[in-house]
């Protein structure tokens, strides 16, 4: 199976290993900066750059994309992607808003194509075993935390604040409510099912409306679990198990038990796996599971060729993103409004 990779910048490393170990040759790298294109392609003896992404999808022998730009261009290259019949995994978040998603995923439930949205996290051995062990189990509450150091955002030159922020509120849709917890809401998603109603609030970057640092929330689940969610860019540079200011815990409290998960640092998930802790009410058992240190983006790609190949549906779908990104505008809303938010999801989302 040959592939494509669309967007060259930092998180496009990890698609590309991906696709490599799923056993994929890498045909095309297209970015407008050539020098990112050119760096892969001399790993890649053999495979072609570009900086129009239509050259990629012009390319009959491609089969499958990786779509790494920046969020503004996900709708545009994924719609052009399905209509060229290729298979498409899209980085997260899936679209700006969760109309931009819901547009998406129409458009690829029309043309019966492949879209999956990039929470990798699903993939970690750890999250799996948690997973397991809570199937069958009544959800009553969850408190998920990602804790990412961001130095400068609180005790930086507010000028470079106010710059991050207009990139990240114009390019991205928003600052750590999208860019780290957006991961955090897909696993809730995945753990309790459908949120129902939101109540939230965003801690935001003077002068740079829109961009937002500290953003807390409470979810209340179509199940009858309630989480208290988390997301914070913060000023400091120890802390959580890796003690590198990475602190990423989702932990699950069940009727009759507890499981917790800590995932590490996103972007070398090499150096530590992610662990899951599991507690037992009844018996007062405690067992803690750790796996060898995997890269969950790899683990992600390798089942969508996998998928691909077989002519299934994506283990992560678009409607997935669409689900977070919900979620998104969900605390988006509530903090403008400072009232409990009731979410709706559109009615042709298949009921998982």
């Amino acid at each position: 199976m040959k592939a494509g990779v669309i967007g060259c910048g930092t998180i496009s490393k990890f698609h590309v290993d991906g696709f490599r170990e799923a056993g994929c040759e890498l045909a095309w790298f297209c970015d407008i900066d050539p020098n990112r294109s050119k760096a892969y392609q001399d790993l890649y003896p053999g495979s072609k750059t570009t900086a129009d992404y239509r050259e990629v999808l012009a390319d009959p022998e491609v089969s499958i994309v990786a779509v790494c730009t920046l969020t503004s261009l996900h709708n545009e290259v994924v719609k052009a992607a399905i209509a060229a019949g290729k298979a498409v995994i899209c980085e997260k978040t899936l679209g700006m808003n969760a109309a931009d998603a819901l547009d998406m995923c129409l458009f690829a439930d029309e043309k019966k194509g492949f879209l999956s949205t990039g929470y990798m996290k699903r993939f970690f051995p750890a999250l799996q075993k948690a997973k397991e062990l809570l199937e069958g189990k009544k959800i009553v509450s969850v408190y998920a935390r990602t804790y990412q150091p961001f130095p400068g955002l609180y005790l930086g030159d507010p000028s470079q604040q106010k710059a991050t922020g207009d990139f990240l509120r114009d390019y991205m849709g928003g600052g750590v409510v999208v860019c780290g917890g957006s991961h955090i809401m897909d696993l809730l998603h995945w753990f309790c099912g459908l949120p129902a109603a939101c109540a939230g609030q965003l801690d935001t970057v003077p002068g740079a409306e829109g961009f937002d640092r500290d953003a807390n929330a409470l979810f209340w689940f179509e199940s009858g679990a309630v989480a208290h969610f988390e997301a914070y860019w913060h000023e400091y540079r120890r802390g959580g198990f890796e003690q590198n200011g990475w602190d990423e815990e989702i932990r699950i409290n069940c009727t009759d038990c507890a499981v917790t998960v800590n995932t590490p640092l996103w972007h070398k998930p090499e150096n530590n796996a992610a662990r899951v802790s599991f507690m037992d009410a009844v018996s007062g058992d405690y067992r803690e599971y750790r796996y060898e240190a995997l890269n969950s983006f790899t683990l992600h790609e390798i089942e969508e060729v996998r998928r691909v190949a077989e002519g299934k549906a994506p283990s992560v779908d678009g409607w997935d993103g669409y689900v977070a990104d919900v979620m998104i505008d969900a605390v988006k809303e509530a903090s403008r409004t400072g009232k409990k938010v009731k979410i709706a999801y559109h009615e042709a989302m298949p009921r998982k």
